[in-house]
Formats: C-alpha cells, sequence, structure tokens
C-alpha cells in the first residue's frame, strides 16, 4: 500500500510476527467443526433433557482462539524477557487492565463457575475468552507500536481474511452455500462418525441469507462492517491501478454481503458510517453543511421512492422493527392454585378446574365470584368454548387419569398443559420441553405493549435492566446471562409468539448490557473509557494530520487509514447496541482495535523516533 511504505523505519518482518496475523484474519474465521460438548442445562426445568449438544461454530474455535493466544504470550515474553527489548509504555491500555480485573472478580463470584470457566455447547464467553480478546489487543497495539508488526500486514491480512469470506457470501446469495457441500461438509464433519448428520438453519433454509462463517447472520454483519472501512480506504489510497481495481471490487463484494445479511442493524451502521465518513473527511464548515444537506436529500428521495414501490420495502420493514403499533395481550397472567389455574384475562381473573361431584368429574370455567360460565363442546375435537364471542380464540381439554387432573388451555394455537396428582400441593404448567416449571411474570424497565419492537430485542432489554440490582457492581459471572434471565416469563413470550416461547434466551443481544450484567457496571465503564479514548485520540489525530507539515498527498493518505480505523471501531460499537460481542467475531475487532490505536499514535511526535521509511520531499526528518 503506497503511502503506508513511507511510514515509520521497520525491520523486515520475520515470520514468527506475520503469521500470527494472518491466522487470526484469514484461517481461524474459516475454522468450522462439528463437535459435540456438554450443555451443562439439562437440569433446568426451561431447557430440555438434553446433556449433549452439537457445536459447529464455538468449541473448536474457543479452542483454537486459546492456544493462539498462548502463542502470542510466548511470543512476547520472548521479546522482552529473553531478547531484552525495551518494554512499551502501555498507559493507554489501562483501562484494559481495569476490566480485566473486573473480569476475574466476576468470575471468582460468579453463579455458576463451570459457565464462567469452561463455557457449554454454543456458549463460550468465558474469562478465558474475555482475558484472550484483551491479550490479542496488547500483541497487535505493542507489535506495532514498537516497530516490529506493520500496520500494513495487519491490514492486508484483514483484506485478505474479507476477501476469503466474501466468496462464502456470495456463495451463499446463489444458494450454493460453501458449508452444505461435499467439502464443506466434510471439513465440518472431519473426524466424525460417519453417520453423523450434519442440519444447520441458514444453511438449510434454502432463503440465501449469508452468514458467512461466524454462527448467525447477524455476527456476519458485525464482521463485514468491521472490515469494511478497510476495503473502502484501500480504493481511495493503493496507488496501482489493479490495485485499486480489486480493492473496488471486494468492496462491492463486502456490501452485497451486508445486503445479503438482511440484518437491519448492519444496513443502519452502513448508511450512518458513511454519514460520519463525509463528516470526518471534509474540514470547512461549508462542505460539512453541503453534504449533510446532499445525504439528507438522497435519504428523503430514497424512502419516497421505497415507499412508492409496491410491496413492503426497506423502509417500512426498519420502521416497523423500529417503531411497532403499541400492542397488549389480552392473557395477562397465569397463576398455579391448589385446586385450579387461575388466568388473568383483559383484566379478568377466572379459575379452571376439574369439579368432582357424586363421583363424577367435570370441567368448569369459575369467574371471579366462583360462578360457572357457560361452556360448549365441539363433537369433533372433544374441546371445550366459552360460549360469549369475546373467548371464541380460548379452547380447553381436561381429563383425569389414574388419579391425575390434566387442564389443557389452547390460546393462539399455542397449548397451555396444567396436571395435579393427589400428592401435589398444586397444579403444576407442563412446558414445551416436557418439564414442570411455576409460570411468573417477570418485572420489565420499560417498553410496555412494545416488546415486538427491534426484532423483539425490547423484551430482553426491558427484563435484563431488572436484573441489574442485584448484579451491580460484581455481576453475574462471564457467560452466565441465560442462567439469571427469568426464562420462566411464560406468559409474556407466549403472546409475542411461539418462536419466543420456545427458545432460549441466552444472550441480551446488546454487548452494553451483556458487560454491565455478567461482569459488573464498573467493568463497563472502564471498557467505554476505552473505547472513547480510542475514537477521540483518533479524531484529534485526523484532525491534525496535514496541519502540522502542510496538506500533501501523503498526509491526505494517512488521514484515510486513520478515519477507517475510526469508522472500523465505531461501526462496531454501533452494532454492538443491538448485537453481543461473541466470540465468533469479538477476536478480530480487538485486533484492529490495537493495532488501530497504535497506528494513530504513530503519527504524533516522539522524542527519539523515526516515523518514515521515506519522507516525502517537502517533509524534513527530525533531528534527534
Amino acid at each position: 500500500m503506497w503511502d503506508m511504505k513511507k511510514f515509520r523505519t521497520l525491520p523486515a518482518l520475520s515470520a514468527s510476527a506475520a503469521a500470527p496475523v494472518y491466522f487470526l484474519f484469514v484461517l481461524w474465521p474459516c475454522v468450522v467443526h462439528m463437535d459435540v460438548s456438554q450443555t451443562h442445562l439439562q437440569s433446568k426445568p426451561w431447557f430440555p433433557d438434553v446433556s449433549v449438544q452439537g457445536d459447529i461454530f464455538m468449541h473448536m474455535r474457543s479452542a483454537f482462539l486459546y492456544v493462539f493466544t498462548l502463542l502470542l504470550i510466548i511470543l512476547l515474553m520472548d521479546r522482552f524477557f529473553l531478547r531484552g527489548e525495551k518494554r512499551p509504555a502501555l498507559s493507554l491500555l489501562l483501562p484494559l487492565g481495569g476490566y480485566a480485573v473486573c473480569a476475574v472478580i466476576s468470575s471468582a463470584v460468579s453463579v455458576d463457575y463451570t459457565f464462567s470457566f469452561m463455557g457449554a455447547s454454543q456458549q463460550y464467553e468465558t474469562i478465558w475468552t474475555l482475558l484472550s480478546q484483551i491479550i490479542i489487543c496488547m500483541y497487535f497495539f505493542i507489535g506495532v507500536d514498537g516497530g516490529w508488526l506493520s500496520f500494513d500486514t495487519v491490514v492486508r491480512a484483514a483484506l485478505v481474511g474479507a476477501a476469503l469470506q466474501s466468496s462464502i457470501g456470495l456463495s451463499q446469495m446463489a444458494g450454493h452455500d460453501f458449508w452444505s457441500t461435499a467439502i464443506g461438509r466434510e471439513l465440518i464433519l472431519l473426524g466424525c462418525k460417519e453417520e453423523t448428520a450434519l442440519t444447520y438453519t441458514f444453511a438449510d433454509a434454502g432463503g440465501g441469507r449469508v452468514y458467512l462463517s461466524f454462527y448467525n447472520p447477524n455476527y456476519a454483519a458485525m464482521y463485514l462492517i468491521l472490515v469494511l472501512p478497510f476495503a473502502a480506504a484501500a480504493v481511495f489510497s493503493l496507488k496501482d491501478l489493479w490495485e485499486k481495481g480489486a480493492a473496488a471490487v471486494l468492496t462491492a463484494c463486502l456490501l452485497i454481503c451486508l445486503y445479503g445479511t438482511g440484518s437491519m442493524a448492519g444496513f443502519a451502521a452502513a448508511v450512518f458510517l458513511f454519514l460520519v465518513a463525509g463528516l470526518l473527511y471534509l474540514r470547512r464548515l461549508r462542505g460539512r453543511l453541503v453534504f449533510l444537506a446532499a445525504f439528507f436529500l438522497a435519504l428523503l428521495v430514497w424512502i419516497a421512492a421505497d415507499i412508492a414501490m409496491p410491496g413492503e420495502g426497506v423502509w417500512e420493514s426498519l420502521r416497523q422493527a423500529v417503531f411497532p403499533e403499541q400492542k397488549f395481550y389480552k392473557l395477562q397472567n397465569v397463576k398455579l392454585l391448589e385446586n385450579s389455574v387461575r388466568i388473568t384475562f383483559d383484566g379478568e381473573e377466572y379459575d379452571l378446574t376439574i369439579i368432582q361431584e357424586e363421583g363424577q368429574a367435570y370441567f368448569a370455567v369459575l369467574d371471579a365470584e366462583g360462578r360457572e360460565l357457560p361452556l360448549e363442546q365441539d363433537p369433533e375435537t372433544g374441546h371445550f368454548t366459552l360460549k360469549a364471542p369475546h373467548y371464541r380464540r380460548f379452547s380447553f381439554e381436561a381429563w383425569r387419569e389414574e388419579g391425575v387432573s390434566y387442564i389443557v388451555m389452547y390460546r393462539m394455537d399455542i397449548p397451555w398443559q396444567f396436571e395435579k396428582s393427589e400428592d401435589d400441593g398444586t397444579y403444576v404448567y407442563r412446558n414445551v420441553y416436557g418439564k414442570t416449571d411455576t409460570p411468573k411474570n417477570a418485572p420489565y424497565a420499560f417498553g410496555k405493549g412494545y416488546e415486538r419492537a427491534f426484532s423483539k430485542r425490547v423484551y430482553i432489554w426491558s427484563r435484563t435492566l431488572m436484573l441489574f440490582p442485584e448484579y451491580l457492581l460484581l455481576g453475574s459471572g462471564p457467560n452466565t446471562f441465560a442462567l439469571v434471565f427469568p426464562q420462566n416469563d411464560y406468559v409474556v413470550r407466549a403472546n409475542l409468539g411461539e418462536d419466543m416461547l420456545t427458545q432460549i434466551i441466552t444472550r441480551p443481544h446488546s454487548m452494553y448490557l451483556q458487560t454491565a450484567l455478567q461482569t459488573g457496571l464498573l467493568s463497563l465503564f472502564f471498557l467505554v473509557l476505552f473505547w472513547a479514548g480510542y475514537l477521540s485520540r483518533g479524531i484529534r489525530e485526523l484532525s491534525m494530520t496535514g496541519r502540522r507539515e502542510g496538506e500533501t498527498e501523503w498526509n491526505a493518505g494517512r488521514r484515510v487509514w486513520q478515519m477507517a480505523c475510526i469508522l472500523s471501531a465505531g461501526g462496531y460499537l454501533v452494532m454492538g447496541t443491538t448485537n453481543d460481542s461473541l466470540l465468533v467475531v469479538s477476536p478480530l475487532f480487538w485486533a484492529l482495535a490495537g493495532s488501530g490505536f497504535a497506528w494513530i499514535q504513530a503519527g504524533r511526535p516522539r522524542k527519539n523516533k523515526v516515523y518514515f521509511r521515506r519522507a516525502p520531499a517537502n517533509i524534513k526528518r527530525r533531528r534527534k
């Protein structure tokens, strides 16, 4: 990359310095392998009675990550303890040290040590993953800052990895997912028994959604937002025409893949980054105002055209996802009593019970005053329904068998099965997994009637916030969200749909809530402090580049790469508002953050440092 070759004097990169970079960005994301791992959740009433589960994207990749992190530690020890190289100043990374301390303390008081230290199937955000991310960030920062790791190498590795992932994404959009081909399945099932069956949601659905090698389309979108700024920067900064053309093709492929993920958050983040990029690049107020006017005018024209087109367009889908109509549900509560099941429907309480009289048993629905409501029975299905039209969407089954009373309530085609034996103190609810549990409405912080907003994330966020009083200081422990979230909030989840009722909620779908709940609010403060320092320094250095020695072609090239560092980190952080920090993507972010932070700092004058391989003619070298 032409402009990078003019920066700091760098010794020839050794294989030990470059190889880990290419491994992390090119090979590690392609570690996709079927492993059978422990769930550690089979004893929970809200989880299926399954002790082991197939894991394709997490378990093996976490193992490679831990080995890779250990290798980085060895390389750092070799440089600073065996070779005696000068140890770098790490004051800029001090907030990460505070975060690491909080994470370790949270692990020590975790609600479940197994989850925090060992992980479980598809749940590997353990303390070792969190510490690995910090070590990766430190390694790339120290390497780029110390001059033995070139930022040019980091970017090239990231773009090579992006090219490989985009080719996988294009195959998925075309309906010929690489991971569904004979070669892809062979790689996934390598070492497994021959009779092992492989089924994967996005690969086998045939919808053409893009998930690359990142478990889920949402996390694929996070990866694409992470690398897109560097691909776009290469278009503007590379000198050779063929390199510019290759970078342009790669940028186009990444944008196509981003569209293929179907991620509304990814689409919004891309538009936001384009806006920020224009404001950062233009320095004059007049230019920024013209850009803003053109941007919003183009946005309004696009919205108008999208609305005018037949069918539901992107804007309408986005509006319904973010601003749905407020909806209140009539089924409000289910309470298990000794002789009945009490439901609250449209503000009124009703008891479902089996009454025994003179050796006979019959099903009855009682109102709040104990009066029986008239029922009618369907001769074909045997289901009971209330005669009042207001309750037509309810139907019931009831019977006694071997001393056990059974009541099944059907609401919105979802069955609610209750039963009571002579030994039971009250009725019990048998959930979709065939286990008995007690429904309990979870307290919520906000969003009543808007639980469907942001793809039903508002439901999760509003319940997650209510957990903070208990875990505010130390957190519940890394990787423990599923254990502390109110999984038995069956009524509201059933109102939101069968998909929500049958889903095990294992993540809060927000990186910030995830951090604050699991490792404590103080740990989130340290992370925000680091990210704020990164972005603020980046923007300050961006504004200063070109002013120290005058605006030159060289400085313009440097500004493009500074912008890429800022936009990449900023885009990931924006995506983090509606997505979690997940093992499959987060190490790549921390590697780019560490190297980008060091690269941004490289432009600042420092004593006894040479910053350019070959200075432009109009720039004089600093004398020692």
